[in-house]
C-alpha cells in the first residue's frame, strides 16, 4: 500500500502578496518561496506543514482548514497579540477537541485545535473500532483504535 506522506491545501486568494504577508506577520508561517511577477503563486510553512497560496485559480475561496497542535490556548495568546483574525477563541466541543477558529483575507477559515484529541476538562477512553461505525463517523480512529471523549470527567 502507498504512504501519503503529505496534504498539502492550496488556497485561492486574491492577492498572494497580501496573503504572504498575513500568514508570515500574523499567523507566524515562514515563505518557503513564491513564483511570478506580480507574485502568482507561493508557499508558506509552518514547521512541516505547507499551505499553497494561488492566484484566483486553484481552490474556492472560503474553504475550511482543520490544524491539529499541541497546545491552542498558547497559540491564541500568540495570534490574539499579532492582531490575527480569530473568529473564536479556544473552546471545548462536545466531539472531544478544544478548538478555535482563524480566518484569513480571503475568508479561508482555520480550525486549529488540539491534536490528541484530550482537550482540558475532557476524559478519554481508548477501545477497538469496527470499519463500520468509523464510516459511519461514530467515532475516531487510529490504526483501528478509537478514542472516545466525555467532557467534565
Amino acid at each position: 500500500m502507498v504512504k501519503i506522506e503529505a496534504v498539502k491545501p492550496i488556497l485561492s486568494v486574491g492577492d498572494v502578496d497580501v496573503s504572504i504577508a498575513y500568514y508570515v506577520e500574523k499567523l507566524g508561517f515562514e515563505l518557503s518561496w513564491c513564483w511570478g511577477e506580480p507574485t502568482a503563486f507561493a508557499c508558506v510553512t509552518a514547521g512541516r506543514f505547507e499551505i499553497y497560496l494561488c492566484k484566483d485559480y486553484q481552490g474556492k475561496p472560503g474553504t475550511w482548514i482543520a490544524i491539529d497542535v499541541d497546545d491552542v490556548d498558547a497559540l491564541y495568546i500568540g495570534l490574539r497579540d499579532r492582531g490575527a483574525d480569530v473568529r473564536q477563541p479556544p473552546t471545548n466541543f462536545e466531539w472531544g477537541v478544544r478548538e478555535m477558529n482563524v480566518r484569513d483575507p480571503d475568508g479561508a477559515s482555520h480550525s486549529v485545535r488540539v491534536a490528541n484529541r484530550r482537550a482540558t476538562g475532557w476524559r478519554c477512553v481508548r477501545s477497538r473500532l469496527t470499519r463500520t461505525a468509523f464510516a459511519a463517523g461514530d467515532a475516531l480512529a487510529d490504526a483501528g483504535d478509537a478514542v472516545a471523549c466525555t467532557f467534565g470527567g
